[in-house]
């Protein structure tokens, strides 16, 4: 498929009054965002810690996040003038941190505006310019408090 996933796409997407059979599903993204400053900007977000998404899940994950877009934009909690956005991110950026992210098949699935990794995720989260710093330096001053806890619980356990 020649075709690249472009933001406008989604407008699309409407529930309209299929008689198709439905398959259920469970599947959820991991996290529903909005902003205290502006609420009226909702975000459903599909979050992978490990800084890459299995080849075979991208159109999954893309499909999971489509039907709770439907589902949220056709619900009271969404507004009229209401932007909700669907986004694919990583905690960190696996191919290293300003390198370009080589997930051809995520890309496939998902636009450029869609898809936040690593510093992007964390200065999206933190709704600042310096959220990756801010994250990156909290963790380097705490993260003994992790080691600490895990040699402990690997003590317990041996």
């Amino acid at each position: 498929n020649k075709k690249k996933p472009k933001i406008k796409d989604i407008g699309l997407i409407s529930l309209g009054n299929s008689k198709q059979k439905k398959k259920k599903t469970k599947k959820f993204s991991d996290y529903y965002l909005t902003f205290k400053r502006d609420q009226s900007k909702k975000f459903l977000i599909e979050l992978k810690i490990g800084g890459d998404l299995d080849n075979k899940k991208a159109k999954s994950e893309k499909d999971s996040l489509l039907r709770q877009y439907v589902l949220l934009k056709n619900s009271k909690e969404v507004k009229p003038g209401d932007k909700v956005k669907i986004l694919f991110c990583t905690a960190y950026n696996k191919d290293g941190e300003g390198k370009t992210w080589k997930q051809e098949r995520v890309r496939q699935y998902f636009s450029k505006e869609e898809i936040k990794i690593g510093k992007d995720f964390w200065d999206f989260i933190c709704n600042s310019p310096k959220g990756y710093e801010v994250v990156k330096a909290s963790y380097l001053k705490h993260s003994h408090f992790l080691k600490d806890a895990l040699k402990k619980i690997i003590a317990h356990h041996s």
